[in-house]
């Protein structure tokens, strides 16, 4: 999840009204538009409404952007692995957050996978000018929906192209190195070989910005100082979702 992207744990439903968006459980049934009754006190009521306009700005390589934007992950089916219940309500999830206000989107094509971004481009090709779109490599799937590092040269290149193709992009806006040498957070190892590799495919034009995730301060630090990567003179590190 870039910045602050509401990125939720199970899939919900967005319901928008005026310049706010509501987030409810897939199960809520509520009409389209309608505000959540605060009167009842439920928790969950006085938490899911989220004010874009009050949330402030991030600057995100060469592009200000909302600090609240939407993450993309429980686009696809549960566990995020395979097709979505209703594809029909996913393209909507996304038309209604752009209307609202959202002007960045992360992903990955590891969501699904490729279902996420088959999803983005469905919903939102072509692309606004205003939206920046960001996603992560370094990890694949498994056949039962296993989280699995794919950290080498030929993965990472393999895993920017298919992020190209499937959102129908020329160049994507910011790439994630999500460090997998522990799936489930931060761990130490050398990142230089897998910074390097995006580096050269930001001078070959495929990549505006990169940005590091599930690192720890070890890790910033080398990316930085890597000798091939100008990008990371501009490289953004923010904490992401998977």
């Amino acid at each position: 999840m870039s910045a602050t992207a509401y990125n939720p744990s199970r899939p919900y439903r967005l319901i928008r009204g005026r310049a706010r968006l509501y987030f409810h459980p897939a199960n809520d049934v509520r009409e389209k538009g309608e505000r959540p009754n605060t009167a009842k006190g439920k928790d969950h009521d006085r938490h899911d409404e989220i004010d874009i306009a009050k949330a402030g700005t991030f600057r995100m390589g060469s592009h200000t952007v909302k600090r609240l934007g939407y993450g993309a992950m429980q686009l696809a089916g549960p566990g995020v692995f395979g097709p979505p219940k209703d594809r029909a309500a996913a393209v909507a999830v996304l038309r209604a957050a752009i209307e609202a206000g959202v002007d960045h989107i992360d992903t990955s094509d590891f969501y699904g996978p490729h279902v996420t971004n088959d999803i983005i481009r469905e919903a939102l090709h072509p692309y606004s000018k205003d939206l920046t779109i960001v996603t992560k490599v370094s990890a694949r799937r498994g056949p039962n929906a296993e989280w699995l590092p794919a950290m080498s040269k030929a993965e990472l290149t393999a895993a920017v192209h298919d992020n190209l193709r499937n959102l129908g992009l020329d160049v994507i806006d910011v790439v994630n190195f999500r460090s997998m040498y522990d799936v489930h957070g931060p761990a130490e190892g050398s990142i230089e070989e897998q910074v390097t590799v995006l580096a050269e495919l930001q001078q070959q034009g495929l990549i505006r910005h990169i940005g590091l995730s599930n690192v720890t301060p070890t890790q910033i630090a080398e990316g930085a100082r890597s000798p091939k990567s100008s990008a990371c003179r501009t490289c953004t590190i923010w904490r992401t979702g998977r």
